[in-house]
């Protein structure tokens, strides 16, 4: 697992290493968009991204600490009916990005066959790592700027800065 520094400069701002060699994984994906060449496409595909972003962050925006919105959506979920609901509309959520752009992205990088395969391993490999232990640490807000991705390994390293200052969700 990528390390990287941080150094308070007090209980709420501090700076991080650089981490060279890595991008968001948001830009990542991006990365994806119109490498098929058509112009008309790629612009639907972004705008398809920045439709799901803004969703996203008008979510995040009304399920801050202690804000009543998250949890009504969590006790939505107590009976299966509510269940099937919620999972409606992640499936309306996901019909908002475009179809297979983390793929697209890794194929981008990858240098072959063989790459991508080694690529999409690692990535699958360490972002569930990552997974894991932020579950355990209690560290929600993950989207996709919350995650770096080394385009030469695929090797995924989360970046928290909330959780380093005691702000985190």
């Amino acid at each position: 697992m990528r390390t990287y520094a941080v150094a308070p400069l007090s209980t709420s701002v501090g700076l991080l290493e650089w981490m060279d060699g890595t991008q968001t994984l948001m830009d990542f994906m991006k990365g994806a968009v119109g490498q098929g060449g058509d112009a008309r496409q790629a612009k639907l595909e972004m705008e398809q991204i920045n439709k799901a972003d803004a969703k996203y962050f008008e979510w995040a925006e009304k399920c801050g600490p202690g804000k009543a919105f998250c949890k009504s959506m969590i006790a939505e979920t107590a009976t299966a009916e509510k269940r099937e609901r919620a999972g409606w509309r992640l499936q309306a959520a996901q019909a908002l990005a475009p179809r297979n752009l983390l793929g697209r992205g890794i194929a981008a990088h990858a240098t072959g066959a063989e790459g991508f395969l080694s690529m999409r391993s690692t990535f699958a490999s360490s972002l569930a790592a990552l997974t894991v232990a932020q579950y355990l640490l209690g560290i929600g807000d993950r989207h996709l700027e919350n995650f770096m991705v080394e385009p030469a390994t695929g090797r995924a390293v989360a970046i928290e800065f909330g959780m380093a200052f005691g702000h985190a969700t």
